[in-house]
């Protein structure tokens, strides 16, 4: 078989100067075997991390199902508190396999909740104020992948600060879906029913298409330099477009 049988598996998500993904769950890889002599590649120290949290997160899901907690300090519990505000319990979750944890200190509200992108922080304070009726609460959770742009502390302070390995961050967040009228039955369906739940949030969920096109203005005049790139090249029309 070859990389482009399995291509549509390919997981994660990858901003960083990595040679290439090599993890494919259908492969079945129980681990990664470095041998002496040969030359040592990052995809192949990713593939083993990755083969790794494949089982970990697969081993989560078994035991406890799509979205569970523990007995003991399970988190994300939703109370009432004032008005336009809801609390979020500290503790542990998991969602298909990621682990979500909520701080003890501070205390999380919705609106005081981190803000991470795909809801921007306007959105996330104001859309209860804004809307009156019933609104369904819903836990969003996902890896980021993070470098040292995001995240200065991850440079190597002895070496001058250079950029070296990056990383994958579990982020959650809370979130709300304004809904119709649908009773006492309907709510408990939702609570129940994961599939049913996913059904209803199906239009949340769509990935983004992560489309960019560029292109770069043309030179006034021709040179005979064909490597050459003029200074008056810049961008001329970019479209970007990103659904989280």
């Amino acid at each position: 078989m070859r990389d482009d049988d399995f291509r549509e598996h390919t997981q994660g998500e990858f901003r960083g100067d990595f040679t290439r993904d090599t993890f494919y769950p259908l492969r079945r890889f129980a681990r990664v075997f470095m041998q002496q002599g040969r030359v040592h590649l990052d995809a192949d120290w990713n593939e083993q991390v990755s083969i790794l949290l494949h089982y970990l997160q697969n081993l989560a899901r078994d035991l406890g199902s799509e979205h569970w907690g523990p007995t003991t300090d399970a988190g994300f519990e939703i109370q009432p508190s004032g008005q336009n505000d809801f609390t979020i319990s500290a503790g542990h979750y998991y969602v298909q396999g990621l682990l979500c944890e909520a701080e003890k200190d501070p205390p999380a509200t919705y609106a005081t909740q981190p803000i991470y992108f795909p809801l921007p922080e306007s959105e996330t304070r104001g859309v209860l104020a804004k809307n009156g009726g019933q609104f369904l609460v819903y836990l969003d959770v996902w890896e980021r992948h993070l470098t040292y742009i995001e995240d200065d502390l991850i440079r190597e302070v002895a070496l001058g600060g250079s950029d070296t390995a990056t990383r994958a961050k579990i982020v959650w967040q809370v979130k709300v879906l304004k809904r119709s009228t649908e009773g006492t039955e309907g709510a408990a369906q939702l609570k129940n029913d994961y599939q049913a739940f996913r059904i209803v949030i199906k239009d949340e969920i769509k990935p983004g298409s992560g489309e960019l096109r560029a292109g770069a203005r043309k030179q006034d005049k021709d040179t005979n330099e064909p490597c050459l790139t003029s200074p008056e090249a810049r961008i001329a029309a970019r479209k970007t477009s990103f659904i989280g």
